[in-house]
């Protein structure tokens, strides 16, 4: 190797390590550059961390103290309500101790009862509204007697108006309860005894009946002509569910039963005068011995397998019912219009119809047996398969009738006319008589 290599060499050994030293230069520099970026990024991060940890440390705190405060506002307020409770107690002692346990019929004694009780329930939660009203009752203040003067009014302490909402009166003996003109939504009243109680003008609104019942008691108040049955009198009663409900001598007279469940219920001798039955589900129910539905807003109930015996029908509406089974026996029907309804496959015996129009009804495959029809339109009524047996037609308007199949056995035509093409439609006119 000539000195002219050694010094190639040797140059480029000087230049390549100066180049390594430019590099680790280059590398230290970067790295004094980065590691306080990385160190600030670092702190950030954390610092970022730690505030997110100290923020979601200040909420649970915020929250523990929230609930302990809402904790402590329940308890005060619990404890609140029972003082107003036991204060309302000494009252009550205290008056009865001074005017007696009728206060004596002083009618200052009674209006300071009625504040102090009005402004106690006022202020109760459910479960002592309950106590408070049990007690009450307890003590004969808030029942009507059957030697009452005016059965639709109030015990010795009027409750009118006061918000009795959500209480439960559930499986007890309520003889004689008077809350008439009360608000006594959602309140609980099943298995209950009913007897004579006075709910006249209450709110009922989602109230639970089921499986109520009302003793046999003809003559709840003897001294009252006008109110001698017990009293449902112009409640409001929607959504109600009197579900198997066993009543007797009710009186619903302008009641307002819109949506109530009445599957199963029972009703004996009662009065729905002028009572909105609209949408209600009779479905399987029970109605006997002179129940009056005059004037009854019966639009669009449902009575599946419903029975009604001796009931009584005037101006009652029945518009777009739609039902089958139905049982009619020894009912009498006057002045109605039976509009868009189908009572396929009904039973219908021993009653009267009069001044009866038909529009656009379906009664077929249906048993008639013993009916009166006096002035009745048969206007587009579908009576296909249905057997009339020794049914009265007087002034009988079959026109547009469709007569398919229907069987007339013994039956007598008094100015009732069907037409030829009707009459080929029938199959048996068996024993009849036309006049």
């Amino acid at each position: 190797m000539d000195k002219k290599d050694v010094h190639s060499i040797c140059k480029c050994q000087k230049e390549n390590k100066h180049r390594s030293s430019r590099f680790f230069e280059c590398i230290q520099l970067l790295a004094a550059f980065l590691v306080p970026i990385a160190i600030a990024v670092y702190t950030f991060v954390q610092n970022d961390n730690d505030q997110a940890i100290a923020l979601a440390n200040r909420e649970k705190d915020l929250e523990i103290a929230q609930n302990q405060r809402a904790q402590d506002l329940q308890i005060a307020e619990d404890q609140q309500k029972a003082n107003i409770l036991a204060a309302y107690e000494t009252f009550l002692v205290d008056h009865l101790n001074r005017y007696g346990m009728t206060l004596n019929g002083s009618t200052s004694a009674r209006f300071v009862a009625r504040f102090k009780t009005l402004t106690a329930v006022n202020q109760l939660d459910r479960n002592r509204k309950t106590y408070l009203i049990r007690s009450l009752f307890e003590a004969k203040l808030i029942v009507n007697d059957y030697n009452s003067n005016d059965p639709k009014g109030s015990g010795i302490i009027s409750l009118e108006d006061a918000d009795l909402s959500e209480i439960s009166l559930a499986h007890r003996t309520l003889k004689y309860l008077s809350l008439p003109k009360t608000n006594l939504t959602r309140s609980l009243f099943a298995d209950a005894d009913l007897s004579c109680v006075n709910f006249y003008s209450t709110i009922l609104i989602d109230s639970d009946f089921s499986n109520a019942y009302i003793l046999e008691i003809k003559n709840c108040f003897l001294k009252s002509n006008e109110y001698n049955r017990t009293i449902f009198t112009e409640t409001i009663m929607n959504n109600t569910n009197l579900f198997h409900a066993d009543f007797i001598f009710t009186d619903f007279t302008q009641a307002i039963l819109v949506h109530a469940n009445m599957r199963y219920f029972i009703c004996i001798a009662c009065l729905f005068v002028n009572t909105n039955m609209f949408r209600a589900d009779l479905s399987f129910s029970r109605m006997a011995m002179h129940c009056n539905f005059q004037s009854t807003n019966l639009t669009e109930t449902v009575l599946l397998s419903a029975s009604f015996s001796e009931v009584i029908f005037i101006e009652t509406i029945f518009t777009r019912i739609q039902t089958t089974e139905i049982r009619f026996e020894q009912c009498s029907f006057s002045s109605i219009n039976f509009t868009n309804c189908t009572f396929d496959k009904s039973l219908i015996v021993q009653s009267n119809f009069s001044n009866i129009y038909f529009n656009n009804v379906n009664l077929r495959e249906s048993i008639i047996k013993n009916v009166h029809f006096i002035n009745i339109s048969m206007q587009n009524t579908n009576l296909s398969s249905t057997i009339f047996n020794q049914c009265i037609f007087i002034n009988v308007d079959f026109n547009d009738a469709i007569l398919t199949n229907v069987t007339f056995h013994k039956c007598i035509f008094q100015s009732s006319l069907i037409r030829n093409k009707q009459s080929l439609q029938v199959t048996s006119f068996n024993g009849s008589i036309f006049s």
